[in-house]
């Protein structure tokens, strides 16, 4: 850093020698020892991370490898090196230690280089934003679990987004219709009603939130409700 002093009254012109903003290959990296391949450094957001964690747990890799590709501007094979490197819940997937407790490391047992995918802790009172729409519909977008259904059409379908909505027809009519994009490549357009139930009602007339009245992951598939033939989707929520 430089000062100059100039001027009847001191002025101060201040140089900076700034760092170079992009790192270099070898620090955006992480050496994997078992493979022995370099492995590219993402942070993750806590959205990227239940978007993956849903990809993965329902087998659509592919689905993933192009979610990293997209979001960090990466080559196709340094995606997919990312992706053969995240693992779920703390099981390595090279070998069969489950205790994996860090974000990101070397595998205690085979020495792999893992990135750990665990079921994100989400904020529960997004909704009290002014955005409550978008964040409640990305929590009812996530928590789409068809393959509790046990139904073969539906089977690898997935939710790639669920379209916001105004709040006013909730405390009168007790639903909303909006649209969602569903199957199995996530991009089919369907009609989607949302019903509110009592406990809904009450958190929005308060102004609460209303993430916690969505039926979690895995809950029973009985307040969903969707026709392939028509492209429609009912849920009902809490």
């Amino acid at each position: 850093m430089k000062i100059l002093l100039s001027g009847k009254y001191t002025q101060y012109c201040v140089y900076f020698k700034l760092s170079p903003i992009k790192k270099s290959i070898e620090e955006m990296t992480n050496k994997c020892k078992k493979c022995g391949k370099e492995i590219s450094e993402i942070n993750l957001t806590e959205e990227q991370k239940y978007y993956l964690y849903r990809l993965l747990k329902q087998d659509l890799k592919l689905f993933a490898i192009h979610k990293i590709k997209n979001d960090f501007e990466l080559s196709q094979e340094d995606a997919e090196r990312v992706i053969d490197h995240m693992n779920n819940n703390g099981e390595c997937v090279n070998c069969d230690f489950k205790e994996l407790k860090k974000q990101k490391g070397e595998c205690p047992k085979c020495g792999a280089f893992y990135y750990n995918l665990v079921e994100p802790n989400i904020d529960k009172e997004l909704s009290s934003h002014p955005e409550w729409s978008s964040h409640f519909c990305s929590h009812l977008e996530w928590n789409l679990d068809f393959e509790s259904l046990n139904n073969n059409i539906v089977k690898g379908f997935w939710c790639d987004g669920v379209q916001d909505f105004f709040g006013q027809d909730i405390s009168i009519n007790k639903e909303v219709i909006t649209k969602a994009w569903i199957g199995k490549t996530g991009q089919d357009v369907y009609r989607m009603k949302i019903k509110f139930g009592d406990e809904s009602i009450k958190n929005f007339k308060l102004g609460l939130s209303l993430i916690d009245c969505i039926p979690k992951e895995g809950k029973g598939s009985n307040w969903i409700k969707i026709d392939t033939e028509s492209r429609q989707i009912e849920v009902e929520i809490k």
